[in-house]
């Protein structure tokens, strides 16, 4: 177990929309351990260096080749996608735009009327996987190998710091039973509104040495976390608190892997 600052603050509704780039400028100390509470009650956990020293946890070249797999262009994201942006868009969507009459409040997602029958955002590389499906199935063997370690000790974790319903039907008999996996995301501020559980887990990885960290920042405490890859993990209330990223250099954007376990 490791040593703990507990930090209490404030709830405070940053003036930034949903699905705006911001950067915050708060960022803890990256070389300790944080448990975020507002009220005393928990809200995140950050564990600088959660990786290092687990030994059952294998984080080599076949691991990012399992990341890599992952490729997948999504345009459902909404929020998390930013504003959409024409100059963004591809393929047919750039001839769909011109005839957009509506946007959700935020202006990441298209409405529905009588041209266009379906709703979408920009475009991301991001795939969403559940157990015992076709994909998960294609490569159960390297999930078990590489993603089961991950989400037992994050499952320790879960239990260590918050109530956790004795649910087992999730991955591996863990309590979250999905996994969405991001490559190249710079995240626009957004809520988890849809999770039936409040409180994911992100870890991010890259297999280029030369990039060692992204922010994630909760605007509305106005702090940041440094997720350092392949080390930090944070737990946190991704329902009810909006976060996003800090800007990437754009030269290591497409080398970061971030992946969120979260429950539905």
């Amino acid at each position: 177990m490791c040593l703990m600052e507990i930090l209490e603050v404030e709830y405070k509704k940053n003036n930034h929309n949903n699905a705006e780039y911001v950067n915050i400028d708060n960022i803890l100390d990256s070389n300790k351990n944080y448990l975020i509470q507002i009220d005393g009650r928990n809200e995140a956990i950050y564990i600088n260096d959660f990786f290092s020293d687990k030994k059952n946890i294998i984080l080599d070249e076949n691991f990012y080749e399992l990341l890599k797999k992952h490729k997948n262009e999504s345009q459902t994201r909404g929020d998390i996608a930013g504003v959409i942006n024409p100059d963004k868009l591809i393929g047919k969507y750039k001839e769909l735009y011109k005839d957009i009459k509506g946007f959700n409040k935020s202006g990441s997602r298209t409405k529905k009327d009588e041209k266009n029958k379906f709703e979408w955002c920009n475009p991301v590389n991001s795939r969403v996987v559940k157990p015992n499906t076709p994909f998960y199935n294609k490569y159960k063997t390297e999930y078990t190998r590489y993603i089961k370690p991950i989400m037992k000790e994050i499952e320790k974790e879960l239990h260590r710091y918050l109530f956790l319903p004795k649910l087992k039907d999730g991955f591996f008999n863990c309590y979250y039973n999905n996994i969405i996996f991001n490559r190249g995301l710079r995240s626009a501020i957004h809520r988890d509104a849809r999770n039936k559980f409040k409180y994911s887990a992100l870890c991010c990885f890259s297999d280029n040495p030369d990039f060692k960290s992204s922010i994630l920042g909760l605007p509305d405490l106005n702090i940041g976390f440094e997720m350092k890859n392949n080390k930090s993990l944070l737990i946190f209330n991704s329902v009810d608190l909006r976060h996003s990223n800090n800007a990437i250099n754009p030269d290591y954007l497409n080398h970061r892997y971030s992946v969120v376990f979260y429950r539905k």
